[in-house]
């Protein structure tokens, strides 16, 4: 019965990681919001890449960003010129 239980609830967070991922996505076809701003762990989970990925992008200067206090954001134009998708 608790393996049943366990089964479903993971296919659950299955199914709400892909909506939450599916959502992120749509909102970067959005290009009025191309000024949001992502950190490392949005930009890996929303194109479903490593940190080590990210942090190779922007040691070979691909990938431009702004540090806070130690801390790497993304503007979402930046990223999407990157990928080849020039917002207008």
């Amino acid at each position: 019965m608790e393996k049943e239980i366990l089964l479903k609830l993971s296919l659950i967070l299955e199914i709400v990681t892909e909506i939450k991922v599916s959502s992120q996505l749509a909102r970067t076809a959005d290009l009025s919001k191309k000024n949001m701003v992502l950190n490392n762990a949005t930009l890996g989970e929303l194109l479903d890449i490593s940190p080590s990925t990210i942090r190779r992008w922007v040691l070979s200067g691909k990938l431009k960003y702004t540090e806070v206090q130690g801390t790497r954001f993304y503007l979402l134009e930046e990223v999407l010129r990157f990928l080849g998708k020039n917002p207008q």
